[in-house]
């Protein structure tokens, strides 16, 4: 990635006397031009070796002459380049978190699509887009208010819009800070459902723009580390995978999902923190798979052992979904999609043990994972195992006990 910006402002002077030799000079703009050009590149590569023909005939309908062929290698390879001018205007000439943007960007992307038993195909398309944004924090941080806002004019997401919203009110009473906030899109679905990219063989017909609301409604309380939320989506024409190469557009329909977390002292220098969500579809009947309830607690020891240096954290994590259908995995498309037979009613809660601590610069962290997968095993090469694994998917199994550690150390004052 490559990453550009140029600005220029207009402005006003200002100066503050220090003492009879020190004088600090400041600059308060009013108007910014601001010139943005970036540079961006992803790739998705799948590679398939001594693979059964049949079966990449039989689930996505592609001929890999598989006996011509040691290797079945699929890659999408995008790149793009945005270049982008914005002004900035500062109504409030010492309130800086306050200003209006409006502005206007071309894209410009290139798509190359390489199959091991075709001729590459390549896609070239332009967009235009407009932008606007007001942001204003105001100067006693009670008030946080953002509105944005960005249609495309032409090119290949002519018509998509995006509409973002958030109003925050900071508050010192025991009820704690309020957040209300909205989104409103209407997006061209992906373009791996057009038939055209190297891992979808299939073409969706008719394909309708997708259109997403959300709404949500938060109150948080940093003194007593509380927060409550709930959050209302509403999609229409949602495209979601149905198969391996198969998709289908649902109707309308509506998601609940509250959010609820808590931190608790449990015993001196004891604390449980508990995330819990819950969420139901309310209105229609998508064929998506989600788990109606997901809890996370944490609970272990947090302090510093009398050291005036060391902050430390230790204990046990546990993590619990409730039972629901899991969904199936297709791997050239790197997609999960539907069925509605093997559910994850077998899995247990999974399981961390962590360490992390900071003294002065040194951070670490020691995690040991999925401990719930231990199992013990008779016979000549038994013993303690770790074969107890969950399921992220149909015939997907989680990793068994994991090790994870990481260092960051500052060597500069």
């Amino acid at each position: 990635m490559l990453y550009l910006r140029q600005t220029y402002d207009f402005g006003k002077h200002d100066s503050i006397l220090i003492n009879d030799s020190t004088v600090n000079h400041l600059f308060y703009p009013k108007l910014r031009l601001a010139h943005t050009l970036s540079y961006n590149r992803q790739t998705n590569y799948y590679r398939g070796s001594n693979q059964d023909s049949n079966y990449y005939i039989q689930n996505y309908g592609v001929n890999i002459l598989y006996k011509r062929y040691d290797e079945f290698n699929l890659n999408d390879d995008w790149q793009n380049v945005t270049n982008d001018f914005s002004i900035y205007q500062y109504p409030d000439t010492k309130n800086q978190l306050q200003y209006i943007t409006a502005g206007i960007s071309a894209e410009v992307w290139r798509g190359r699509f390489t199959q091991a038993t075709i001729k590459d195909t390549s896609k070239n398309f332009v967009n235009v887009l407009v932008h606007g944004q007001y942001r204003n924090t105001t100067k006693n941080k009670k008030w946080d208010i953002d509105a944005e806002a960005v249609l495309h004019l032409s090119g290949y997401n002519a018509a998509d819009y995006s509409l973002n919203a958030s109003l925050i009110r900071n508050t010192t009473t025991a009820l704690g800070n309020i957040e209300l906030y909205a989104r409103q899109v209407n997006r061209t679905p992906s373009f791996i459902y057009y038939g055209q990219s190297a891992v979808s063989a299939f073409t969706l017909n008719g394909i309708k723009k997708e259109n997403i609301t959300e709404l949500k409604a938060a109150v948080s309380n940093p003194k007593k580390e509380q927060y409550l939320s709930a959050q209302l989506i509403t999609a229409n024409n949602l495209l979601t995978w149905q198969g391996f190469n198969k998709y289908r557009q649902e109707g309308l329909f509506n998601l609940l999902q509250i959010t609820a977390s808590k931190r608790l002292k449990v015993y001196k220098k004891i604390y449980l923190h508990t995330d819990a969500i819950i969420q139901q579809v309310l209105i229609g009947a998508p064929k998506i798979n989600i788990a109606k309830f997901y809890l996370r607690n944490r609970i272990g020891y947090e302090g510093n052992l009398g050291k005036k240096n060391l902050r430390l954290a230790t204990g046990l994590e546990i993590r619990y979904l409730a039972p629901y259908k899991l969904d199936a995995f297709s791997p050239i498309t790197s997609q999960f999609y539907y069925q509605d037979s093997a559910s994850s009613s077998t899995n247990l809660p999974d399981v961390t043990a962590y360490l992390h601590f900071n003294i002065t610069k040194f951070t670490a962290m020691i995690r040991v994972e999925n401990i719930q997968t231990v199992r013990y095993v008779q016979g000549e090469n038994g013993g303690i195992k770790f074969m107890n694994n969950n399921y992220a998917a149909t015939h997907y199994l989680n990793p068994g006990l994991v090790f994870r550690f990481g260092v960051f150390w500052k060597f500069i004052n």
